[in-house]
Formats: C-alpha cells, sequence, structure tokens
C-alpha cells in the first residue's frame, strides 16, 4: 500500500486515461462565503451499531431545502453495503436555475476518518447555486460517520474497504439517481477523502463501470501523501 501511495503523482496519468488527476493545497477550494446566514438549522438523527440497532440523535448544522425560492434542493437516502447503511444526498439546482446551462455533477469525499459531511454542505450548496453553470452534488457519510451506521468492529474501518464501499455507493448514485445523466461526474476528495478517492480509482476503476465511463476527472484537496498519515 505504501509504495503505491508514494508513487501515486507518477502513475495517474496511467491509472486514469481518460479523465485527469489534480491536487490543491489546503483551503485552495473554499467554501465560506457560501454560506448563507439566513438558513434554518435542524437536528439529524444518528443511527449507530448495526442496521437494527436504535438511534441516537445528535446536533449537526443542515440546510433546510424546499423553504425558501432559489435554495438548491436536498434529497437523503440510504443504501444498504456490508450490511450496513449509508446515507447520501443529493442536492440538485433550484427550479428557478432550470434554464440554466447544465454541467457535470460532482461527488464530494468527507475529510475524516470519523468525521461527518455536514461541513461541506456550504460548498455543495455553492456548486449548486452557480449562475451560469450550476452543477448537481452528490455526498454521503463514510461508514461510522453522521447518519450512517457505525460497527464496533474496527475491521470495517481499513483504507481498502473504504474504497470498496465509495466504488459501491458511486455505482448506486449513477444507477439510482441519475450520476452519469450528463454524460459523466467529477470526484472531489477532501483532506481523508481524497486517499479515498485515489484508492478507489487505483483499486477499483477497472471494475466499476460507472467510474471507468463516466469519471472525468478527479481533484485531491488537503490529501495527505498515505492513509496512513491520515489516521495518526
Amino acid at each position: 500500500m505504501a509504495h503505491t501511495w508514494l508513487l501515486l503523482g507518477a502513475m495517474c496519468a496511467v491509472a486514469l486515461p481518460p479523465p485527469s488527476l489534480s491536487f490543491t493545497a489546503p483551503g485552495a477550494m473554499s467554501w465560506g462565503h457560501a454560506q448563507n446566514p439566513s438558513a434554518v438549522h435542524r437536528t439529524h438523527t444518528r443511527r449507530v451499531g448495526n442496521a437494527g440497532s436504535p438511534a441516537r440523535s445528535r446536533t449537526a448544522p443542515s440546510l433546510w431545502r424546499g423553504s425558501v425560492s432559489g435554495q438548491p434542493v436536498d434529497e437523503e437516502g440510504q443504501v444498504t453495503l456490508r450490511g450496513y447503511k449509508l446515507w447520501y444526498k443529493v442536492t440538485r439546482p433550484s427550479d428557478s436555475l432550470k434554464d440554466e446551462p447544465s454541467r457535470l455533477p460532482v461527488v464530494v469525499l468527507h475529510g475524516g476518518p470519523g468525521v461527518p459531511s455536514d461541513y461541506l454542505y456550504p460548498f455543495t450548496d455553492a456548486l449548486a447555486s452557480i449562475p451560469g453553470g450550476p452543477r448537481k452534488c452528490y455526498l454521503y457519510d463514510q461508514l461510522g460517520c453522521g447518519l450512517s451506521d457505525e460497527p464496533q468492529d474496527f475491521g470495517f474501518y481499513s483504507p481498502d474497504q473504504t474504497a470498496k464501499d465509495c466504488a459501491d455507493m458511486l455505482q448506486h448514485l449513477a444507477d439510482q439517481h441519475g450520476l452519469l445523466d450528463s454524460g459523466g461526474f467529477h470526484l472531489y476528495g477532501q483532506s481523508w477523502g481524497g486517499c479515498v478517492a485515489a484508492e478507489t480509482i487505483l483499486s477499483h476503476y477497472d471494475t466499476t463501470p460507472c467510474l471507468k465511463d463516466g469519471l472525468r476527472s478527479a481533484v485531491l484537496s488537503g490529501t495527505p501523501s498515505s492513509p496512513m498519515l491520515a489516521l495518526e
């Protein structure tokens, strides 16, 4: 695993023939400017344990959708992988932007490990609200984070299995939620999410149809050179 990551920069052109792989410095893509001071916040419920276990609640900032004209619209869902539920959210441009030119959607992978995706909501809101080219955005809480299930067995959280979850989630979004309807998608990984993105591409590109047919670029933002560094 370690030597694969050390050679990632040299291999990216080989690993990704059709799309491109790029790196940004921490903070290079800022979403703070997109925060809406009039946003309504709500309390999310976090599910822990196995898929049938009771849920507990936690407070997580989230933009309330559908109540304000012109706001992006969120659609939430769950998919069961490895016997546990992973929560995901699709943020699409508001109906007021339906006549704007359509651009390829973006799948956003959050940092961590163990950090939920809600800190990236303003970023996906901004992408879905850009005049002249709004984008549909997809994100999900990785296993053990946010609104997804939290297995107690640490063996469920290896980089290899997390990458497989990502590949399976991408395929689910393609099959059920139109990820490839515009002709492809971009993959954006922030911090630890960049490790997940790179490992997913390196390990599952040839065996995951939506990656092979639809991935147009991958951006790794503020990402460590090895998943082991992110786990320290």
